[in-house]
This record gives structure tokens, C-alpha cells and sequence, in this order.
């Protein structure tokens, strides 16, 4: 049986995924400078190793409450060309799970609002949605946040 291993982390009550194919580290304490105009969840920019990544707020993405919170840590992940710091409330853990774990989304729930939904994955009893970050932006903010970042490296 094929298997797949996510990068398991949460948001507000809820647990979500990424392919850690796509993860390029997780991140503790950094120091994020706000970006004044930029979409609501775009946190702002952090200097890391060298590279400037825009950090975006899932919390403020999801449409929940903003909250300052210790735990918070960043799953790099890289979008194309465009490295992007995912604010989580934590990461959980890294799975080893059989694809036989992933079934599709229920057809009422994707929408243009939610197409950065992926699966759902059921682990020990407990659902996980994974995220497909590939469309976490729209074509119109991935270009804003490139141009964004270009600025910022000036």
C-alpha cells in the first residue's frame, strides 16, 4: 500500500496537514515585521536564514479569531518559487499514513473559498484536513506577495 506523510499541525480547535514534501522546516520564534496595506492575513515578512518570507495567518485566513498565543510555530512550505511561513497554533506531529486514510471532500463543502482543501484524513479517529497550499493563494495575491517580497529585499 502507498504511503503518504503529512506534517500534522493546528489552527483554533482544529487539526490541519501538509505534505511534508512541500515543507522546508518548521520554525519557532520569529521576529515578523507587518507589512502596512497587505491582505488581512498576511501577517508580514520574516528575515529567514538570508530569505525574506511572507507569513500568512491561518487563523485569519480560516475566518477565526486572531489570538496571540506562546505555542505558535511556522511551517515553511515552498509555493512554487515563493517560500511562505504557515502561522499554525503548533505542530503535532509527522504521520506515516496509507492513502486508504484519505478520502475526498464532500462535494458541498468546495467552493472558490475553499479550494486550498485537499483531503480529509481520518488518523487515530481524529479528522485532518490537508491542504493543498498550491491554491492557499489566488493567482492575484501569490503575485502580490512576489512583488511583496522583491520589495522588501531592496
Amino acid at each position: 500500500m502507498a504511503q503518504f506523510k503529512p506534517v500534522v499541525f493546528q489552527v483554533g480547535s482544529e487539526l490541519y496537514a501538509v505534505d511534508i514534501g512541500i515543507v522546508q522546516g518548521i520554525e519557532r520564534k520569529q521576529n515578523i515585521v507587518g507589512i502596512p496595506n497587505s491582505v488581512p492575513y498576511v501577517k508580514g515578512i520574516m528575515n529567514l536564514r538570508g530569505d525574506i518570507v511572507p507569513v500568512l495567518s491561518l487563523r485569519v485566513k480560516f475566518n477565526m479569531e486572531d489570538v496571540v498565543s506562546d505555542q505558535v510555530e511556522y511551517v515553511v512550505v515552498r509555493i512554487q518559487d515563493l517560500l511562505i511561513a504557515l502561522e499554525t497554533d503548533g505542530v503535532k506531529e509527522i504521520h506515516e499514513i496509507e492513502n486508504t486514510s484519505l478520502y475526498d471532500i464532500p462535494p458541498i463543502i468546495l467552493d472558490e473559498n475553499t479550494g486550498y482543501i485537499k483531503n480529509i484524513m481520518n488518523v487515530d479517529n481524529k479528522l485532518i484536513i490537508l491542504l493543498n497550499v498550491m491554491n492557499i493563494l489566488t493567482k492575484k495575491e501569490q503575485v502580490a506577495i512576489e512583488q511583496m517580497v522583491k520589495e522588501a529585499e531592496k
